[in-house]
């Protein structure tokens, strides 16, 4: 399924984020705070559809902590493999490497 210009812009950060901090663990508000600090001001519906369709793609997972807020982290399963270029992949309509 296609994806608009903002979330695969989007979709590119997060993947060149996680692929340099494979440990990162955030809720939405921290991500773009911290982990989008140099892109422009981005919109929080934007961030969740970008976030949203890393989880289709099995690359990114959602966790509920003890205090009720939902963070989002690299996938175990996308664990071991060029993480920015499966990202890549996925964005291009391709199969995983």
């Amino acid at each position: 399924m296609p994806i608009d210009d903002v979330t695969s812009a989007l979709v590119r950060a997060l993947a060149r984020y996680l692929g340099l901090h494979p440990q990162a663990s955030d809720t939405a508000q921290g991500i773009a705070r911290w982990w989008l600090a140099d892109q422009a001001p981005v919109r929080e519906a934007a961030l969740l559809r970008a976030l949203e369709w890393l989880e289709r793609q099995r690359l990114v997972e959602r966790v509920s902590a003890p205090d009720g807020r939902v963070r989002f982290r690299r996938s175990d399963a996308a664990d071991g493999a060029d993480w920015p270029t499966r990202a890549a992949r996925a964005l291009a309509g391709l199969p995983p490497p």
